[in-house]
C-alpha cells in the first residue's frame, strides 16, 4: 500500500543527493573514457549499452503482412487517446479550483514512477515499466523495417537497474518516408502499449478474477481506527455480513445501516471468518470525536476501514451493469489510488479461488494477478501519456506531421520549409500548453 503522505522533505532531499550524486558519478566515467570501454554511454541520467543484437529478430517479426493494418490502427488509436487525454486535462483544470490545499496532489503521484510514486509498489512497478518500454520501442522498430527504415542500434538503458530498452532508426530514412508510414512508426509505440494493456485488462478480469469468489457477501474489514469501539472486538480480515440484522453487502447498504445509528448505541455485528461465523457486540462512540467535524456530533462511529467482498468491482464489463461502462472502467484503473492493487493481506483474506485456478496456492495467484493488473496500468500509463500532443512524446511528433499536412492542404502553395516552421512552432505552443496543464494541477489548490 502505499503511503497518503508521499515523502518527507528529509526523504527528498536523500533522493536528490542520491541522484545528484548518481548523474556526477556518470558524468566523471564518461570523462574518463571508462563508459565507452565497457560499451556504454551516458543519456541524461542513464546509462546507455547499444547493440547491434536484436535486429534480426526485428526483421523476422516485421515480415508479417499485418503490420501494415496494425499501423494504421495504431495510428487511429493514437488520435482518439490524444484527444481523449488533451480534454481529460482540459477538464481537470477546471476542477481544479474545487480542491483543498490539503487535498492537492504531490508531484511524486503525477510522476508514474515506481519508487517515487508512492502508490506503484517498487518490484511490480519496476518489472512492469520494463516491459512497457521493451514492447513501446520494440514496435517503434518493428514498424520502421516494415517500411524499410534502417536501425542504426539497439540497446538497454539503465538507471542503476535495467529499467527499459530502445530502438535507434535511421533520421535520414525517417524523414525520406511518406508521412502516413512514418506516423504509423510514430504511432507503434503508444498503440501497442493500449492494446497490450486492453489484452491484460481482460486476461485479468476474465481470465483470472472470474476465478475469484467471495468466503461470505459482506463488507471485508481492511483497517482499525486506534482507540475507536472496533478496536481489540474486530480486526482485520473479518468480514461484516449483518449489522443489528440488516445485511450489508455494499458500500451504500453499510452506509445507509450505520446513518441510522446514534453514539452510545450498541450494535450486534455477525462476523465470517476462518469458514466460521459468529456476532459481536459494539457500542458506537461519537463520530464527532473522531473527526472534530460539528456535523458528525452525535453520529454513531465503529471505527473500520472496509471494502466490498463482492469480486465483480474486478471486472469493468460485469460492474458495468450497475455502474456503466464508464464508471466500472474508471474504478479499475483507479484501484491503485484506492490501496486495492497491490492485492494482498487483508484483501486477499476475504476470497476463495475457484475452477481451474483452485489448484494454485492462493499466495501464487495473486501474485501472478498483481503482476498481470500492473503490466496493464503501466502500458496503459505509458501509452496515453506518449499520445499527448507534446514533443518529445510520439504524439507530439505525429502532431507536428498533421498539422504540417493541413497546411499544405489548405494553402497549396505554401513553401514546404514555411508549412514545416508554422508545425514546429505550433507543436511547442502546445506542448507548453500542455505541460501547463499538468503543472496547474500542483499549483491551482495551493494558490
Amino acid at each position: 500500500m502505499g503511503c497518503e503522505n508521499g515523502l518527507t522533505f528529509h526523504e527528498i532531499t536523500i533522493v536528490f543527493l542520491a541522484f545528484a550524486g548518481w548523474i556526477l558519478g556518470l558524468y566523471l566515467l564518461e570523462r574518463r573514457g571508462l563508459l565507452s570501454r565497457v560499451g556504454l554511454t551516458m543519456m541524461g541520467p542513464f546509462l546507455m549499452a547499444k547493440t547491434l543484437r536484436g535486429r534480426a529478430l526485428i526483421e523476422r517479426i516485421a515480415q508479417w503482412r499485418g503490420w501494415g493494418t496494425m499501423g494504421r490502427v495504431f495510428v487511429v488509436l493514437v488520435a482518439v487517446t490524444m484527444v481523449g487525454m488533451t480534454a481529460l486535462l482540459v477538464w481537470t483544470a477546471t476542477l481544479v479550483s474545487r480542491i483543498p490545499p490539503e487535498a492537492a496532489p504531490s508531484p511524486q503521484v503525477l510522476l508514474g514512477l515506481p519508487g517515487i510514486n508512492p502508490f506503484i509498489p517498487l518490484t511490480y512497478g519496476i518489472f512492469a515499466l520494463a516491459v512497457a518500454i521493451i514492447v513501446h520501442e520494440f514496435s517503434h522498430g518493428i514498424l520502421a523495417r516494415k517500411w524499410k527504415v534502417k536501425i542504426k542500434s539497439l540497446g538497454i538503458l539503465l538507471f542503476i537497474v535495467p529499467i527499459g530498452a530502445f530502438v535507434e532508426p535511421d533520421e535520414e530514412d525517417m524523414q525520406a518516408l511518406d508521412r502516413p508510414k512514418r506516423g504509423a512508426i510514430f504511432a507503434a509505440g503508444p498503440g501497442s502499449n493500449v492494446v497490450l494493456a486492453a489484452l491484460l485488462a481482460v486476461i485479468f478480469s476474465i481470465g483470472m478474477m472470474s476465478a475469484v469468489q467471495a468466503k461470505a457477501p459482506g463488507m471485508g474489514i481492511t483497517s482499525i481506527v486506534p482507540e475507536s469501539p472496533a478496536e481489540g472486538v474486530l480486526a482485520m480480515g473479518m468480514i461484516i455480513t449483518h449489522i443489528d440484522g440488516d445485511a450489508v453487502e455494499t458500500a451504500a447498504r453499510f452506509t445507509e445501516v450505520l446513518g441510522q445509528k446514534t453514539a452510545g448505541q450498541v450494535l450486534y455485528v455477525d462476523i465470517f471468518q476462518n469458514e466460521g461465523s459468529f456476532t459481536r457486540q459494539i457500542t458506537l462512540a461519537d463520530r464527532f470525536d473522531f473527526t472534530d467535524q460539528e456535523a458528525d456530533r452525535g453520529k454513531g462511529f465503529i471505527g473500520v476501514g472496509t471494502v466490498s467482498t463482492n469480486p465483480d468491482i474486478f471486472n469493468p464489463i460485469v460492474s458495468s451493469q450497475r455502474l456503466g461502462i464508464g464508471a466500472a472502467s474508471l474504478l479499475f484503473i483507479l484501484f491503485p489510488f484506492s490501496g486495492m492493487m497491490p492485492m494482498q493481506p487483508p484483501l486477499t483474506d476475504f476470497y476463495t479461488l475457484t475452477g481451474a485456478w483452485a489448484i494454485f496456492p492462493t499466495t501464487a495467484f495473486f501474485v501472478l494477478a498483481n503482476t498481470i493488473y500492473w503490466l496493464f496500468w503501466i502500458n496503459l500509463m505509458l501509452g496515453m501519456t506518449n499520445a499527448l500532443p507534446a514533443v518529445p512524446l510520439d504524439g507530439g511528433y505525429l502532431f507536428r506531421d498533421w498539422v504540417e499536412a493541413g497546411l499544405k492542404r489548405i494553402r497549396r502553395g505554401m513553401k514546404a520549409e514555411a508549412a514545416a516552421r508554422i508545425a514546429r512552432n505550433l507543436s511547442y505552443v502546445v506542448a507548453l500548453f500542455i505541460l501547463a496543464l499538468i503543472l496547474w494541477q500542483l499549483i491551482g489548490p495551493r494558490i
